[in-house]
């Protein structure tokens, strides 16, 4: 054990993904006109489900990785870790591409 854990890139996932990423979709927001757009309300739900899961399960792995658990860990509770910080990831990538799709849309909205 080196001391390096995920436990340790909690804080900067929630700082990047968690408020940097809503503060340029309200500066988005001031221009355009996002909120009656389908796809940026389904960016939100899909967002606000995927970031805070991958945190959870970052944090799951963390705690497991400092608590020296990890040699213990059965292959299927080990998987399941990844598989669900796997699935959180999905849905944090899949939000991205529906705000830069709600993006686009409103951006070609105000220009034609």
């Amino acid at each position: 054990f080196d001391g390096v854990t995920a436990l340790g890139k909690v804080h900067t996932h929630l700082f990047l993904l968690g408020m940097m990423m809503f503060l340029v979709v309200a500066l988005f927001s001031m221009h355009y006109d996002l909120e009656s757009r389908r796809t940026f309300r389904l960016f939100l739900w899909v967002y606000n489900i995927g970031t805070p899961l991958t945190t959870v399960m970052l944090a799951v792995r963390g705690i497991v990785q400092v608590l020296g658990l990890s040699e213990g860990l059965s292959a299927g509770a080990n998987a399941s870790i990844s598989g669900i910080a796997g699935i959180g990831h999905i849905l944090t990538g899949l939000g991205i591409i529906l705000l830069l799709i709600s993006l686009k849309k409103a951006a070609t909205a105000v220009s034609a």
